[in-house]
């Protein structure tokens, strides 16, 4: 048995080299589709790596231990006992500011914060210091100053004044500010070399060790410890134990401790992996195209194979053989593919998890004999699955003839269209997450294609009959789309689930930029924005301007005062989440121009005077909070939770919600009367005219006031801002825009292959319209005006499926991913464009099959099946 099968195989081999383009488009799309899954796992390992790197607890994370007033600053003394009886997980710092330059243009001088540490005291707390080990690489050795048996070398002078070159670490934002590759200058004789990133670090802050800050004349006794940093979270009982053992000088502020979000790796791996799925899908449609081709075109060698004795079983068994030599071959070749293509958008991946999400993106390292096993695993089982449909076909093909099914009634075709309409809106009404959101997507594309198969025929032949009888060649054309609406099922499928996806990302990005727009516009109501690394004073500006600075702090949000009325189920898990708070710069006290989505009838009095504030979509959709509803926050921090802005517990009043699209975090705006201090102050401020009855700025007035401002101040106008921001947009969706035509040409591919197929069936009618007179141009021309006229029909069912995506895309994907909506608005050129974009590239690929085809067909040679 073992030996016939083996002989069965190679007259398959010896048929896929004769034919070898049809085993090569199994192959191909093979590829295709493990390349996209191994991408899609890759991009997923990446993003979830890098997640967990910027989770990482900061600096201040677990607290710190403050002076209670500058006149009794932290002494090395201070620290020296808190190490010495037990307090191994504090660590200190000291900060001064500085004015550094690049080599390369020294005119251009950067203010900084110089930060230094004691290295040796924070690499024993690898939890908030885990990444500096590599400052520990310089000339000389690092001495911690907390040593009690070694404490006199803070204390002079020029112990450390032949340390020259200091290796020093910043974060990866305080690198790209300042954007310079050779040693940095401008801090006494010491110069900076490459600098080391490293996460969890503060901003806007270059730091060293504290025995290479204490050189040159600086002393704990001129430049004092400015704070006892607390390396990890401490127990109520090692809190209370702290708290007793401080000198009364000294006090202990810790920072609530916040809930992850948690929403970035599940909601971006669930999208990608819809991505992938909609091309694995694809893919199949190509596969099983393919293989009903070279099952069609072997029909007549498996009828002699069946009469020389081999069994169905055996020959069926030896077409899933060879279905598996195609994965051995496939499977590594997409894996390596998908691993290439991953590694080469690294470095657009990490920019965009920087810029877009705030978070990082680690470069995979990809364990590819792991990879090709599961990705011959999946390809295999999805063949075995998908290998059915062909398979019972040409069993049956080889048994008897070919039985006609029978038109389903129209009120059994009404019945169907009424469950698959149903069970569309049931997955919609039980959607609560990003998976259950995702499952309705796929729910729609599949019930959909279902309702395609139902009124594709009966569409046709509405239009059969309103052809008049005058137009011969016009009623052979929709009479035979009609005709192959039933035969081509899987690729019309194909271009239809291609050509909805396709309408229902461009109707969603086109109403994401025109909201974006819009939101702009409302949002950058001054002017001009000052943007700087150090905040500018409002004197240095002409009297005719007006500076209004923005301010922010970072808080805790409890449950009181909000209602599950969303639905949600992990109200009670965000307790504790992280919430911004952020002022608004308005020049005019009696007025907010925020773009609301849902407002109370308060007025702006009350936000002024610190009673009402406003709350973004994410917050109010992540806690289920309502306009009117009160909210309850914990202490008020700066971002880096260096200092208390305010304790205590604050209650405020839903006033509003706005939109905040984009935007990762949870928001809240707040009066400047509640965090207007200069330490919450930010480095981007609002520019207005001085006079309330102006409302603009000259371009010659924002030109000579970028003159006045230092080097790394940066002034933009409104319009400026918008126009760079949707360029920005734009240039993000590129992307989109080349998926979906990858997408439709892969279906316009699967279309190929089903015509290929059909016209092979068509052979007899083609040679008797040749006899009849009509030329073998009109012929390729009907040819292709019958599937053209199917893809029309099958794009007229597209498009109201289309807008349903987008609108589930927006109002339950994206609401669930990332708790943030907006209106959906319905382009009809955008809808033109796409089905016009959709018909062209269909009619390129399908100008190829029809092209080669010859209708001078021999009768005389056809074979009787």
């Amino acid at each position: 048995m073992v030996n016939r099968l083996l002989l069965v195989c190679r007259v398959l081999l010896a048929m896929a080299r004769k034919r070898f383009w049809e085993p090569l488009l199994i192959i191909v799309a093979i590829v295709i589709a493990t390349a996209g899954l191994s991408s899609v796992t890759l991009i997923n390992q990446g993003a979830s790596e890098g997640e967990l790197a910027s989770s990482q607890p900061g600096w201040f994370a677990g607290g710190s231990v403050t002076t209670q007033s500058t006149d009794t600053p932290i002494t090395r003394a201070d620290y020296i006992a808190l190490r010495t009886a037990g307090f191994t997980y504090l660590v200190a710092i000291t900060e001064t500011e500085a004015q550094v330059s690049c080599p390369a243009n020294e005119l251009h001088s950067l203010p900084i914060t110089i930060t230094g540490v004691d290295i040796t005291a924070a690499l024993s707390n690898a939890g908030a210091f885990g990444g500096m080990s590599g400052m520990l690489n310089r000339q000389t050795a690092n001495k911690p100053i907390a040593n009690p048996t070694d404490a006199t070398l803070a204390s002079n002078p020029n112990a450390s004044t032949q340390r020259t070159t200091v290796r020093a670490a910043v974060s990866e934002q305080t690198a790209r500010y300042l954007n310079c590759n050779s040693p940095l200058t401008g801090f006494g004789n010491l110069l900076f070399s490459t600098q080391q990133v490293v996460t969890g670090l503060p901003d806007e802050r270059l730091v060293l060790p504290i025995d290479a800050f204490y050189t040159e004349g600086r002393t704990p006794e001129n430049f004092p410890l400015t704070a006892l940093i607390v390396a990890r979270a401490l127990s109520n009982k090692e809190q209370a134990q702290l708290l007793q053992a401080l000198p009364d000088h000294l006090e202990l502020t810790i920072p609530p401790t916040f809930t992850s979000k948690g929403t970035l790796a599940d909601s971006f791996q669930l999208n990608l992996w819809a991505m992938g799925a909609l091309m694995a899908v694809v893919s199949i449609f190509i596969i099983l195209n393919a293989l009903m081709l070279m099952y069609r075109a072997r029909l007549p060698a498996f009828i002699r194979l069946r009469q020389a004795g081999v069994g169905s079983r055996m020959l069926l068994s030896a077409l899933f053989t060879e279905l598996t030599f195609y994965c051995l071959i496939a499977s590594p070749v997409g894996v390596f593919a998908g691993a290439a293509l991953t590694l080469s958008l690294t470095p657009v991946l990490q920019a965009t998890f920087s810029g877009l999400f705030e978070s990082a993106f680690v470069a995979p390292s990809p364990v590819l004999t792991q990879l090709i096993a599961g990705a011959f695993v999946v390809s295999l089982a999805a063949l075995a699955i998908f290998f059915i449909a062909p398979a019972k076909q040409l069993a049956g093909a080889l048994s008897r003839n070919r039985v006609q099914t029978a038109t389903l009634p129209p009120l059994k075709r009404l019945l169907c269209s009424f469950v698959l309409l149903l069970l569309i809106a049931l997955t919609l009404v039980f959607a609560s997450s990003t998976a259950t959101a995702l499952l309705s997507v796929a729910a729609v594309l599949l019930c959909a294609s279902a309702l395609l198969i139902l009124w594709l025929a009966p569409l046709l032949g509405v239009v059969r009959r309103l052809v008049p009888p005058t137009r011969p060649l016009a009623s052979y054309v929709v009479a035979s789309a009609q005709m192959l609406s039933g035969k081509s099922r899987f690729a019309v499928c194909a271009f239809f689930i291609a050509l909805s996806a396709n309408i229902g990302m461009n109707v969603m990005t086109d109403s994401f930029r025109q909201a974006t727009l819009d939101w702009l516009e409302q949002r950058l109501t001054a002017p001009a924005y000052l943007y700087s690394m150090q905040p500018i004073n409002e004197t240095s500006l002409p009297d005719s301007l007006r500076l209004l600075p923005v301010y922010q702090g970072v808080t805790s949000v409890s449950d009181a005062g909000m209602s599950d009325a969303a639905g949600l189920s992990d109200v009670a898990a965000m307790k504790n989440s992280k919430v911004t708070l952020r002022t608004y710069p308005s020049p005019s006290p009696n007025q907010i121009n925020l773009p609301l989505e849902q407002e109370t009838p308060s007025t702006p009095a009350d936000f002024y005077a610190g009673e009402a504030v406003y709350v973004n979509q994410q917050l109010a959709f992540r806690l289920g909070v309502r306009t009117g509803d009160r909210l309850e926050t914990g202490p008020i921090f700066t971002l880096g939770l260096e200092q208390q802005l305010l304790g205590g517990k604050h209650v405020f009043r839903v006033a509003g919600i706005y939109p905040d699209y984009g935007n990762p975090e949870m928001q809240i705006i707040v009066s400047k009367t509640l965090i207007g201090m200069p330490e919450a102050r930010r480095n981007v401020a609002a520019i207005y005219p001085a006079l309330a009855t102006s409302s603009s700025l000259a371009a010659q007035e924002l030109s000579s006031l970028q003159e006045t401002l230092p080097d790394d101040a940066n002034l933009i106008s409104s319009a400026s801002l918008i126009a760079v921001s949707m360029e920005t947009f734009d240039r993000t969706f590129v992307v989109t825009d080349a998926l979906n035509v990858a997408t439709l040409l892969v279906a316009g591919l699967a279309f190929a292959v089903s015509v290929t197929l059909l016209t092979m069936d068509l052979k007899p009618q083609l040679a008797m319209l040749r006899t009849l007179g009509i030329s073998q141009r009109s012929i390729k021309t009907a040819l292709i005006a019958q599937y053209m006229l199917l893809c029309a029909a099958t794009a007229a069912i597209a498009v109201p499926f289309g807008i349903l995506l987008a609108w589930i895309f927006i109002e339950y994907v994206n609401r669930f991913a990332f708790y943030w909506v907006y209106p959906l608005s319905l382009n009809w050129i955008v809808l033109l464009k796409s089905v016009a974009v959709s018909l062209a590239v269909v009619l390129v690929v399908l100008l190829l099959p029809l092209g080669r085809l010859n209708s001078k067909i021999d009768l005389r040679q056809e074979e009787r099946l």
